[in-house]
């Protein structure tokens, strides 16, 4: 555990390898019919995809896989944030299909769009990911360098072209999960590979560091609470 977090705190992530994300592959397999989730193209048509995806995000959305997921990163969660913890609400859902311009997610920070840099990204893939049908980012150490050159290239093309040869593709099997930095830049390209990719993310938190656009109780819900924290709010309601 001390490599995986210094290994976070130098690149703001961190994979853990060989974890039993079987459940939850099974369930998308059963929710989608489709036994090879990275053939999902040839299941499910390109005008669908998006009706699908949305579908998909809400049956996966509930409190007993929020569990399940923290269960899976629960040591890594305490290292990082502590052991009271807020988790995002609803489940994001990526289909990553092949040949698509308008499928790509555009270099960006979760930071610059609204969300805390105290959260933690949780990142699953339900099939194997790599080269361009994977998500890139860059490391902390890149991305203030990118934040840093923005006023003189102006534009995600010209930054892109830039850090070229910095960016990680992520090559991750299924039981692989990734753990990231919200602050990190990321994105994706046009998958240009003969297969998809389905992933799962999911923010987390401690419960007592700042919220900033997405609330508690809004955006996230509570799923982790000491005692005392319980005995604390229960005598300042009835006060």
């Amino acid at each position: 555990m001390n490599q995986f977090v210094n290994n976070y705190t130098e690149k703001g992530f961190g994979i853990i390898r060989g974890v039993d994300t079987s459940s939850i592959v099974n369930s998308v397999q059963e929710f989608l019919a489709c036994n090879d989730l990275s053939n999902i193209h040839k299941k499910v048509g390109r005008d669908e995809i998006n009706e699908v995806r949305l579908s998909l995000s809400k049956s996966l959305s509930t409190s007993e896989v929020r569990e399940k997921i923290l269960t899976l990163v629960e040591e890594q969660m305490i290292s990082l944030i502590g052991p009271e913890i807020a988790v995002q609400k609803n489940i994001n859902v990526t289909f990553h299909i092949p040949q698509i311009d308008n499928n790509i997610t555009p270099l960006h920070s979760d930071v610059l769009c609204g969300n805390s840099p105290y959260e933690v990204v949780v990142w699953i893939p339900l099939c194997e990911t790599k080269k361009t049908q994977s998500m890139y980012l860059f490391d902390r150490e890149t991305t203030f360098e990118i934040l840093s050159s923005f006023n003189k290239l102006k534009c995600r093309r010209k930054v892109l072209e830039e850090f070229k040869d910095r960016k990680h593709y992520l090559e991750l099997n299924v039981g692989d999960i990734l753990i990231f930095s919200p602050t990190l830049i990321h994105g994706s390209s046009i998958n240009s590979e003969d297969i998809s990719r389905i992933s799962l993310n999911l923010r987390f938190k401690s419960l007592h560091s700042p919220f900033h656009l997405k609330k508690l109780n809004d955006y996230f819900v509570e799923i982790r609470k000491l005692p005392q924290t319980i005995m604390a709010e229960e005598y300042e309601s009835r006060l």
